[in-house]
């Protein structure tokens, strides 16, 4: 069920007040003593009730399957016998009252197919004794009373059998899985009847079927299977009578998972440092003060470096993210998704505080992968990936886009993406979150008025680390501003490529870097006088072209 919420967070403010007003009572100590006795009963339960109640309704489960659901709802429904109606839950959360209150409905129903089974057989997946007596149907009845009959007369061919071979008794024995077999000693076969039949034998004694027992024991088979059979019918008809109650049985069951679920989400509301989130109608607004990325935060050893986001459908719509690599721009977009799904699912949010609006779909383009099977580059996949999600993108929506054009020329790439951030600011009118380690892309925020598009960065420092080398420090803290490398070298260090890969790298990267600035150079000596001469256009080009050159 978890699951389902996060896949389907709630839409309907009342429904999401609701859940989390039940979030809060399970983290209010005053109630300790019975959310105590919730979670226990959560922990002894085994196996997912839901799956083995459907395997039960479609016949495909086992008799020791169907007694452990019986008895586990048995003891879901005795721990909440005295609650007889959403009143004496001991909870005021409607959901929370609701819940318990269905637990108990279904004992009665519960017990009387539990009356039904022999427990200790059910347990051994025993067919032939899994009924208890009074309550076997009558062909189970006459082919056990059948069996029992011609055991017996198979005990008393014993003296006939004795008489025959001239002794005072005969003993069966079982050879090989054969049972009732007679031996008889070699010296003695001038007194075996010649209508007997040999089975097996040694050097010293052969084993034989007599006519009565080959006879009697073919009607012993005879009822055994019909008794097998006769037990698969009585099995499945309660299975048949057990699916005329699914229903109830799995309300109860979405009751106890509706249940987990609020514990699961006020047990992480109640980690420090997580607040209630507040929603606001209206205009689309993102607002988190010391935002963190809830799974990250838990494995770092290290302090979690909080961050702020603000977006606002009237204000700031995008934000585009530059950044050293490794810096902290996925996980920081990834946070911001993070927060809002917890919060639209009743659970408090991993922040200072959070006022948010409730967003109707949030949509992802990060990582690369092709698809071999289609025949689609990994190119490919991230153009098909950002097609549907500018066809389904609304101004309710929450938008993540991660280096968008990198898999062909930067050229294209660059191309690709400014005109597809373009569209989702002019047409989808998403909240978005744009990462690029395009620098041509930050000139986009210049002509977007009242900061609807805005330039951040994760910060870094740099220090001499020797050899010409820079040495560079994570922060991972957001800054205004664009960052104007993405120190790809460091990367490659930190991954461990060989030193004299790195030496010839780093000396190619100075070689291009002389290059573009020679080339934005000559771009600037072009531009320059013809801004003095002719129109404010011109000029604002220049700024532009010496803010590039950084």
């Amino acid at each position: 069920m978890l699951r389902r919420w996060v896949g389907r967070p709630l839409l309907n403010q009342d429904r999401l007040n609701e859940r989390i007003e039940a979030v809060e009572e399970l983290m209010n100590g005053d109630n300790t003593v019975i959310t105590e006795k919730l979670r226990r009963l959560l922990k002894n339960i085994k196996g997912d009730l839901e799956k083995s109640l459907i395997r039960i309704y479609y016949k495909k489960c086992t008799r020791s399957e169907v007694v452990t659901v019986l008895q586990t709802l048995q003891m879901i429904a005795n721990e909440y016998v005295h609650v007889q109606s959403p009143g004496d839950s001991g909870y005021t959360a409607s959901i929370l009252s609701t819940a318990i209150a269905a637990l108990p409905c279904i004992l009665e129903d519960v017990v009387s197919f539990l009356d039904k089974v022999n427990l200790g057989a059910a347990k051994e997946d025993d067919k032939y004794n899994f009924f208890r007596q009074e309550f076997e149907t009558e062909p189970i009845s006459d082919h056990k009373v059948g069996i029992v009959s011609i055991e017996y007369d198979l005990d008393e061919h014993k003296k006939t059998m004795a008489e025959t071979l001239r002794k005072k008794k005969v003993e069966y024995t079982t050879c090989a899985g054969i049972e009732y077999l007679v031996e008889v000693d070699n010296t003695q076969l001038k007194h075996v009847p010649a209508s007997w039949a040999k089975i097996s034998g040694t050097k010293k004694l052969s084993r034989f079927h007599s006519p009565e027992v080959i006879k009697l024991i073919r009607e012993r088979d005879q009822h055994k299977e019909a008794l097998a059979n006769a037990c698969d019918i009585a099995f499945k008809d309660l299975l048949t009578e057990i699916g005329t109650k699914y229903q109830s049985f799995r309300d109860c069951v979405q009751s106890l998972a509706t249940l987990d679920c609020l514990l699961s989400l006020a047990e992480v509301s109640s980690l420090p440092g997580y607040c209630k989130p507040e929603f606001v109608s209206g205009e689309t607004r993102i607002d988190v003060s010391g935002g963190r990325h809830p799974m990250v935060e838990q494995l770092l050893l290290d302090a979690y470096v909080p961050n702020d986001i603000q977006l606002c459908s009237s204000e700031t719509r995008a934000l585009l993210v530059t950044g050293p690599n490794m810096g902290g721009k996925s996980s920081y977009v990834r946070s911001v998704a993070l927060i809002s799904i917890m919060a639209q699912i009743g659970c408090f949010v991993p922040a200072a505080s959070a006022k948010l609006s409730l967003l109707d779909a949030i949509f992802t383009r990060m990582g690369a992968f092709d698809n071999m099977l289609k025949g689609e580059s990994t190119f490919m996949v991230e153009l098909n990936e950002t097609s549907d999600i500018l066809k389904q993108a609304t101004p309710r929506s929450l938008v993540i886009l991660d280096e968008l054009g990198r898999g062909t020329s930067t050229h294209d790439g660059v191309a690709i993406a400014q005109a597809v951030l373009d569209y989702m600011l002019r047409q989808c009118k998403s909240l978005t979150l744009f990462i690029t380690h395009y620098q041509a892309l930050a000139r986009m925020a210049d002509s977007w008025p009242e900061d609807e598009l805005r330039n951040v960065h994760m910060k870094f420092s740099e220090s001499d680390g020797g050899n010409g080398e820079k040495e560079i420090t994570f922060l991972y803290e957001v800054g205004e501003g664009t960052a104007h490398r993405s120190y790809g070298l460091n990367v490659a260090r930190l991954a461990g490529l060989p030193a004299s890969i790195l030496d010839v790298a780093m000396v190619k990267s100075k070689e291009l870097e002389v290059e573009e600035t020679r080339r934005r150079l000559h771009h600037l000596g072009r531009l320059l006088p013809q801004a003095l001469n002719e129109s404010e256009g011109k000029l604002e080009d220049v700024v532009s072209a010496i803010e590039q050159m950084g």
